[in-house]
């Protein structure tokens, strides 16, 4: 569900910014305070980084890989909202860097019978709420008719059905406005007006649906809306959206909509509500859960579309943070992950690029589009823009099969597939490499040994990797002419970088490396206008240039 409550609730307290240049102003630094090793890998960060004081928050959390979705609300998400309200960093922290003992993974809801009944019930008043919603408005649009022939209903244009049902009422509603307006002298007009007054009031009227839940408040609401104001009750009802992981809450956040927003909106929010809980399909990566962290409800089942990435910056959408981690298999990987990138940031990075694509086509013989192939071609795409607008040295394998082990020695930049689970010790790193290993499971944990390809690559001596902690599917990896292009221009650094070009939030996919990390500042590899026409966009850089003819 996109939208929720816009007529009555702002899930997030500040607004999105214009996207601004990432600076160590912009970080919060979290740890795990059962983790000591954290706390001090975050300490040697500020102090190298020249993080603001004060920017280090220590959270109570699992000392493991796992985090269950309510702890992860109410342990993570929860604590550091209130952080940054508390001091005032609304509009500086754009940025989340997780260390070393926070935990990585959100498997899938428990399915326990709490959970279950409450989804049950919520179907069922959401069948009923449907029901008794559409009625109204259509009601609203037969009037509209009968006041102007002319009339036509407002489409739904993609909207979920009870934001569409919301959204249909809004215009029609202003449109019988207008229209009374216009028709004072009409003989018609004092009928037609009760016949709107009686529509609107059923609209407004507190929705009566049985809640047949057996959450502790559900003998009465824990709060009463009597005697609240409309701004005190839209501030109560903010509260009770953002404590999404507590029953009571839930059940009073209902409670408070039934009895004071109207039909439509109370469809609404049992519809979010639903989808929130839902457990299918709902296991993720703590680092791409967190950057919906002003949002209030929304689906938790499958993916989102990443409102960072580039192809969506002029969409309006709620805050979004970026989200990074600095984490590894022992302390000591970590703090030389963050040392060996400020170090090659000042001297540039240099290596040799190895791509190891596998020959699949863009396309199969019928002419469709392959998803394999696809990807397959952006790493071809890759190639042909290193070649032709660097002078990187660069190797290339287009075979079926990967490189063969220890084939090379000086690799900066890595970008292969396939083998899952079955690291291939193709190349070692320079210091400061970026690696890109597409592959299902790859980042399931970076503590334990492991043949999984994103421990095993920062074992390799690489700085920054990506991975999945489940199977993501292909289309959530950052396409290889995107993602390192952007990289090569030494214009963003790292989290900005993953940021703008990774499709998907809500789902699985993690990054780990120094989010300031700039490896081609200072030898920038390619110019804004060698990249694609619509990556130019993210620089202002026309869409024709010399480098096009």
């Amino acid at each position: 569900m996109r939208i929720v409550f816009r007529a009555l609730i702002a899930f997030c307290i500040f607004s999105s910014a214009a996207r601004a240049a990432l600076t160590a102003d912009n970080l919060l630094l979290v740890v795990n305070k059962n983790v000591p090793d954290g706390q001090k890998l975050a300490e040697h960060y500020a102090q190298e980084r020249h993080v603001p004081a004060g920017r280090i928050l220590s959270l109570d959390l699992p000392a493991g890989d796992e985090i269950s979705v309510d702890a992860f609300d109410e342990q993570m998400v929860s604590p550091i909202r209130q952080f940054i309200v508390d001091h005032h960093l609304e509009n500086e922290i754009t940025c989340i860097v997780n260390f070393y003992g926070v935990p990585l993974r959100i498997p899938s809801r428990a399915k326990d019978s709490a959970l279950r009944g409450e989804l049950v019930s919520l179907r069922k008043q959401i069948a009923l709420a449907t029901t008794q919603a559409q009625a109204s408005v259509e009601s609203l649009e037969k009037l509209a008719t009968q006041i102007d022939p002319s009339f036509q209903p407002r489409p739904s244009n993609g909207l979920e059905l009870p934001d569409a049902l919301l959204a249909r009422a809004e215009f029609t509603g202003a449109f019988i406005i207008q229209r009374l307006q216009e028709m004072q002298a009409d003989p018609r007009h004092d009928d037609l007006k009760a016949q709107f007054d009686s529509i609107a009031a059923k609209l407004r009227a507190p929705v009566i649906i049985t809640d047949p839940t057996t959450a502790p408040a559900a003998s009465q609401p824990a709060i009463s809306s009597a005697g609240l104001t409309a701004d005190q009750l839209k501030t109560k009802m903010a509260e009770l959206s953002l404590r999404r992981w507590d029953p009571v809450a839930r059940r009073t956040f209902r409670d408070l909509v039934r009895d004071r927003g109207g039909i439509l909106l109370f469809n609404q929010l049992i519809s979010a509500q639903e989808q929130y809980l839902n457990f299918e399909d709902d296991e993720s990566a703590v680092d791409n859960e967190l950057p919906l962290l002003w949002w209030g409800l929304y689906p938790r089942g499958r993916w989102l579309g990443n409102p960072l990435n580039y192809k969506y910056a002029a969409m309006r959408h709620k805050p979004v943070v970026m989200v990074m981690r600095l984490d590894a298999g022992i302390p000591e990987q970590v703090r030389k992950i963050i040392d060996t990138s400020i170090k090659v940031e000042q001297d540039g990075l240099k290596g040799r690029v190895v791509l190891d694509s596998r020959g699949i086509p863009a396309q199969g013989l019928d002419g469709k589009s392959n998803g394999y192939g696809a990807y397959d071609q952006t790493i071809r795409n890759l190639e042909v823009l290193v070649h032709s607008r660097t002078k990187l040295p660069m190797l290339v394998d287009d075979r079926p099969q990967l490189i063969p082990p220890n084939t090379v020695k000086d690799c900066a930049v890595y970008c292969g597939w396939y083998s899952p689970g079955k690291y291939v010790p193709s190349v070692s790193f320079v210091p400061g490499g970026v690696a890109l290993h597409v592959a299902s499971y790859e980042m399931t944990t970076l503590h334990n040994q492991t043949t999984e390809w994103c421990r095993n690559l920062i074992d390799a001596g690489a700085v920054a990797t990506i991975g999945p902690v489940s199977e993501p599917y292909l289309h959530s990896f950052p396409p290889a002419d995107e993602f390192f292009p952007l990289l090569l221009t030494g214009k963003f650094p790292l989290a900005e970088v993953y940021w703008m070009t990774t499709p998907l939030v809500s789902w699985r996919m993690a990054i780990v490396g120094d989010p300031l990390y700039t490896p081609f500042k200072t030898n920038p590899g390619l110019k804004p206008a060698d990249l694609s026409v619509p990556m130019r966009s993210i620089f202002a850089v026309p869409a024709t240039t010399e480098t096009d003819k």
